[in-house]
């Protein structure tokens, strides 16, 4: 039995973005880079919050070099523990659920950055299933943000100005863009639900509390978290835990994709508020 408090914990976050300049996300991301990596004994690192795989390579390459045992949450590193997520399983779950249960048939696409793996494996997803359907995703029904809520909002407001301009639902890459795309079109007079059906990914804190509720892909981040420890505490024991794990993402239905109160959001708000 491991004893209580045995290990001290550091973390590293940093706040960079596509949008901003190149110098910024330098300041932002040296404290990646500021700890002698030597002086621990394990590394967790979440790839999939970090804004730029340049700056994930490093910080692998980092790790190496200091020789201590890494787990990466997000993607696969070559000698590296691994905890990645299902997006496929959610993303069509909720494809599905627009299709059958709203009758969407015009999607709008909002992407996070290009080159984005995340953000391109949902929007995969959405085409694969479109074609599947019949139905066809256009060059003009994607918009990359460059994950960049401002960037959204005037997205939103610049391209739909008449009712008959909107697609069935926007099928937005994350809750944060989602709300994003629920201001701009706010800012047009349409409603969401009413008027057009928004989804996101990720089921946020945000997302839940926002009204309407972002419908969402949950990707378990928390279980995820769970996960690395466990990986660590079987180490110390001397035990053998797989090299990589698989989580399944699980669609989140919500107001914004028209399920009015589908996750007991008005108690939610109301706790929300209280506290």
């Amino acid at each position: 039995m491991l004893p209580k408090n045995f290990a001290d914990i550091f973390c590293f976050n940093a706040g960079n973005a596509y949008g901003r300049t190149d110098e910024a996300n330098n300041s932002e991301c040296s404290i990646h880079f500021l700890a002698n990596l030597k002086d621990f004994d394990y590394a967790i690192v979440f790839s999939q919050g970090l804004n730029s795989n340049e700056v994930r390579d490093k910080i692998y390459e980092r790790c190496e070099e200091a020789g201590i045992t890494t787990i990466c949450i997000g993607d696969e590193h070559k000698g590296f523990y691994s905890l990645v997520v299902d997006n496929e399983v959610g993303m069509r779950d909720l494809c599905e659920h627009l299709y059958e249960e709203h009758k969407v048939r015009r999607f709008h696409f909002i992407a996070g950055a290009r080159e984005n793996d995340d953000s391109n494996t949902r929007l995969r997803v959405l085409s694969e299933f479109m074609q599947k359907k019949g139905l066809n995703l256009r060059d003009e029904d994607i918009f990359y943000s460059e994950w960049e809520t401002n960037a959204t909002i005037v997205h939103t407001e610049e391209m739909y100005k008449l009712k008959s301009d909107l697609p069935d639902a926007f099928v937005v890459a994350n809750d944060f863009l989602a709300v994003a795309t629920c201001v701009g079109l706010e800012r047009n007079g349409f409603k969401v639900p009413g008027d057009v059906l928004v989804t996101g990914y990720d089921y946020s804190r945000e997302g839940i509390h926002y009204y309407p509720s972002i419908a969402t892909v949950n990707q378990h981040f928390d279980y995820l978290g769970e996960k690395a420890v466990d990986i660590i505490l079987k180490l110390e024991k001397g035990e053998n835990p797989e090299l990589k794990q698989t989580i399944q993402s699980e669609f989140i239905p919500g107001e914004s994709c028209g399920c009015p109160n589908a996750r007991n959001e008005d108690r939610i708000r109301k706790d929300f508020c209280h506290h």
